[in-house]
Order: C-alpha cells, then sequence, then structure tokens
C-alpha cells in the first residue's frame, strides 16, 4: 500500500450489493483500486471456490483513480454499512494510522488504515487488515454456456444434499440434476436449459459435478429473479458470472468440480 490517506462518494446501494457478492465465497479480501474502479478477487478458506467482483467507477459520485490495495475484512465492512439507509450518498475517509499489538511481549505497531464511513451526523468506523491473501484468476476454456434463473438454481441447491450436476446433451441443451447418496429420489433430473450457442465457443459433450453447498451460499448472496450464465467443461471448474445495479456491480463465482 503505497498511499496514505484518499476519499471516496458512493450510494450505499452499490457498495452494500458488492460487499454480499464477496461474503458468500470470502471474508478477508484485498480491495484493489485503480482506473476501471475496485475489484476483489479472493477465494475460500478450502480453495474450492473463487470470487471475482467489480465495482464499477461509474457506480461512484467521487473517485480518486489509484493503484493500490487495501485490506479488509467484509463482514466488518457490512456491519459499519448496516446504520445508513439504502440510498444515502456516503463518504468513505480513508486515513493511514498505527496500533499496536496486545502481546505484552512483542508490543508491535503495525500500520493500517481507518476507514470511517459518514453521512449527515451520522458516522461508523473500522479497522483495514494488515493484508489478506493475493491470488490470481487461472486460465481455463470452458465450452458450454448456459443461461439459468437464480430462484431455479437456488431452489436446486436446496433439493441435493451432496452435489448439483451439469450435463451437456446432444440437442445442444444442458441437463442439471441432483445427487443424494441417501435418498435416491432426489437422484433427478431438474431442469434443463438450452446451450448459448451465440458466440465463438462451440458446445461439446461434458458433464460435471460440484458441492450443493457453494451453490446455497452463492445464490442467496444474489436476487431471485436474476439470469445467470453458467460455463462449464468436462470435470472442470464451473464458472458462474452474475451482474447487478446495470453492470455497477459485476463478477463471477468459480467452482472447482468432484471429481
Amino acid at each position: 500500500m503505497k498511499w496514505t490517506n484518499f476519499d471516496f462518494k458512493i450510494k450505499k446501494r452499490y457498495i452494500y450489493k458488492f460487499v454480499r457478492s464477496i461474503q458468500a465465497i470470502a471474508d478477508d479480501v484485498r480491495l484493489h483500486f485503480d482506473y476501471n474502479g475496485v475489484q476483489v478477487l479472493s477465494v475460500n478458506p478450502g480453495h474450492v471456490a473463487m470470487v471475482s467482483v467489480e465495482l464499477n467507477r461509474q457506480g461512484f459520485e467521487r473517485y480518486a483513480m489509484l493503484d493500490d490495495y487495501i485490506a479488509v475484512d467484509v463482514n466488518r465492512l457490512r456491519e459499519a454499512l448496516e446504520p445508513f439507509r439504502f440510498d444515502d450518498m456516503l463518504t468513505f475517509k480513508v486515513e493511514k494510522t498505527t496500533t499496536r499489538d496486545k502481546d505484552k511481549v512483542s508490543r508491535c505497531d503495525y500500520e493500517r488504515h481507518k476507514i470511517t464511513i459518514v453521512h449527515d451526523k451520522k458516522t461508523t468506523w473500522f479497522l483495514t487488515l494488515e493484508d489478506a491473501d493475493k491470488c490470481t484468476y487461472p486460465e481455463m476454456d470452458l465450452p458450454n454456456s448456459a443461461t439459468v434463473e437464480n430462484r431455479d438454481l437456488r431452489q436446486l441447491s436446496k433439493l441435493a444434499d451432496e452435489t448439483v450436476s451439469f450435463n451437456s446433451l446432444e440437442n445442444f441443451g444442458t441437463e442439471v440434476t441432483t445427487f443424494d447418496s441417501k435418498d435416491e429420489e432426489l437422484n433427478r433430473v431438474y431442469m434443463k436449459v438450452m446451450l448459448n450457442t451465440g458466440d465463438e465457443r462451440i458446445p461439446q459433450k461434458a458433464r460435471s459435478a460440484f458441492a450443493s453447498c457453494y451453490f446455497e451460499e452463492i445464490t442467496k448472496a444474489l436476487p431471485k429473479n436474476k439470469k445467470l450464465e453458467v460455463r462449464y467443461g468436462d470435470n472442470y471448474p464451473l464458472d458462474l458470472m452474475f451482474e447487478r445495479e446495470n453492470g455497477i456491480v459485476n463478477g463471477h463465482y468459480t467452482v472447482a468440480p468432484r471429481i
């Protein structure tokens, strides 16, 4: 972190939905600021699921172009946002500060940032983390793409005790199934959707299965009526792409398959 103090201005609705999208997968993240806005790329503790989300600079009332990051606990950030109304215009003040380790033996000092959130006479604040893990996004060739309703995927994740499978069909369709080793009645086709064929990808025969618990967390973080693009391959990770607030918040979740 090269810079010290800065501030920005944005409606709560935009940053709240940005934070909520991250919380489905990660807690401690790096918020990277650049010309385009704020980006997060982070994995869950088990390194099975990844989230990549951008808060576009078009959503900011005031934004200073930076090329650096701060590390935050998104749960603390969400708590700091709670007292404000959804459409309040919030001013964020980021100031460098020094905190001392409570350990009486080490007595180490740490440089962090204090983030103060202000609207009218109401103020909340929290401290950033020292740092968070840096992630890189894997290069993947996912040939199959389908569009699904989030409410359908949410219902499916509730029905499936163990896995959710995406299987390509000969008629350019996608079959989504559930699997439960204890209850054979749940091992059934839940929905069928057509593959998207309007881009350069050529649909291929593929089948991938994923732990249903990740879909449950992801779908809870997104609106029920949201359309999601799902990209998958044969025993490859799945990409679940979304956007919110007309593209102000956009990104994707990546989930590793069960092989």
